[in-house]
């Protein structure tokens, strides 16, 4: 269940870090001169590298750091986490009927 969590975080910081990185390379390609650079490719090697950087980042935390940042969160906070899901679980049923 707890590794369920983080990949879950997992996924939605690569969502969210590939639509940065595709604004960023936007902002950088439109600075640089389009007429020196002739193609178009310059714009997919930048986003590539901005990727490989972050992709290397992110592995290296939900393998190293990320399993036991969950759990320590998970053990001191499971009284309200429990909490919470009934809570939004009761709240679903009176929305729902």
């Amino acid at each position: 269940m707890r590794y369920l969590l983080l990949f879950g975080l997992g996924i939605a910081s690569a969502i969210v870090f590939a639509s940065a990185c595709i604004a960023l390379v936007d902002q950088i390609y439109l600075n640089t001169d389009p007429i020196a650079s002739k193609t178009t490719d310059i714009r997919h090697w930048i986003l590539f590298g901005l990727g490989l950087a972050g992709l290397a980042s992110l592995l290296r935390f939900v393998f190293n750091g990320g399993p036991g940042v969950v759990a320590r969160f998970m053990d001191r906070n499971r009284e309200r986490l429990v909490t919470m899901v009934l809570g939004i679980l009761v709240c679903a049923v009176f929305v729902m009927t």
